[in-house]
């Protein structure tokens, strides 16, 4: 079956002598997994090159995969949409390094979904604009959970402790994870506002960290096989 899409670039690894194998969240069929043979071929006339396939690379691509294959091959790419930062912000690079490990690691559907292409569009194309990045991971992470299904129940966010488990706020540490103090005032103001003014929440370093800890947490405790980002500890580095 032949497709053409665009796409998000959300992971490249080294395959072969001279491919790669990268996972892509496409517009028209969700997540995908498609070979990019002669990539790494040093020669001046190629169809592909490596700097097509960086985090968060807008795609426009083809590619066929055959039934009941698990990985297909790409037949053209042409970037449409490209980070401005990479190479130069190491901030931003940083928080575009995360933010792709995290939805390789939490999206699963292999089918269209307009609301969460257009989410992650649109979210990449916010973080390009920015000016103080700082809250981003977080309001992004949140935001995504809605489209993950495991938004938190908010109906009772006056109450003291966050069920991590349940995701819901209650008066009793009556789980294994009941959270409440600093880390789960900062949550909720977090909770329910707009992404595009998050940065508008004033936490310093370690609050920042330590809210992102939980929410990787949450990730982990409520999508089955979820693996932490690696990247968690360049994102620490980086906000010291």
């Amino acid at each position: 079956m032949e497709y053409s899409t665009n796409a998000i670039v959300l992971k490249a690894i080294k395959y072969g002598e001279t491919s790669l194998i990268i996972n892509i969240y496409s517009e028209l069929s969700g997540l995908q997994t498609v070979i990019v043979k002669g990539v790494r071929i040093h020669k001046k006339k190629k169809l592909f090159t490596m700097g097509m396939f960086l985090n968060l690379n807008i795609l426009k691509v083809n590619f066929s995969k055959k039934k009941q294959t698990s990985i297909g091959v790409l037949k053209s790419a042409k970037v449409i949409y490209a980070l401005s930062f990479q190479g130069s912000d190491i901030f931003k690079s940083s928080i575009s390094a995360f933010s792709a490990e995290l939805l390789n690691n939490s999206i699963k559907e292999e089918e269209k979904n307009d609301a969460l292409y257009n989410f992650l569009e649109q979210s990449i194309k916010w973080l390009d604009a920015i000016e103080k990045p700082a809250n981003f991971t977080i309001g992004f992470m949140i935001a995504l959970t809605k489209f993950l299904g495991i938004y938190p129940d908010t109906s009772d966010i006056d109450k003291n402790y966050f069920d991590l488990v349940n995701g819901v706020f209650t008066d009793n540490n009556n789980s294994k994870e009941c959270y409440t103090g600093r880390n789960v005032l900062v949550l909720k103001k977090f909770l329910g506002m707009k992404f595009d003014v998050v940065e508008s929440v004033q936490i310093n370093r370690t609050e920042r960290m330590e809210l992102l800890k939980l929410i990787v947490r949450y990730y982990q405790t409520h999508i089955q096989g979820f693996i932490p980002p690696k990247s968690l500890n360049i994102l620490h580095e980086v906000f010291d």
